[in-house]
């Protein structure tokens, strides 16, 4: 205490203005270092966001793709039960074929997709 008492005031002064100085720079070392953590969390909340929205568009692909199968099963024909051209019956027939061509499967799809 004494030696801050024998200080000129000149040197007093240049003092308390080192000592404000250096509570500035601690200032502003603190808020750079919370800047550089919001900007991490922002980046790790973008790439959050981005998985997030891809996971919804798949979700919504296969919601699509379900329900169009679903239409599809209702849209099948039912085979004749007389023989065909070919003269096979009904249960030689082979697999049911849809009445949508796969062009035209995907156009019906494309209405839910969005």
């Amino acid at each position: 205490m004494r030696l801050l008492r024998n200080l000129s005031i000149s040197r007093k002064l240049a003092l308390s203005s080192l000592f404000a100085l250096a509570l500035l720079g601690a200032l502003v070392w603190s808020v750079l270092s919370t800047m550089a953590g919001q900007v991490a969390r922002d980046a790790s909340l973008r790439q959050a966001q981005h998985a997030e929205q891809a996971v919804q568009g798949a979700w919504l692909a296969a919601r699509a793709v379900g329900i169009a199968g679903r239409e599809l099963q209702f849209q099948q024909s039912p085979p004749s039960s007389s023989p065909g051209r070919s003269g096979r019956t009904w249960a030689s027939s082979g697999p049911r074929r849809t009445s949508l061509r796969p062009s035209r499967m995907w156009a019906h799809m494309s209405r839910y997709l969005g």
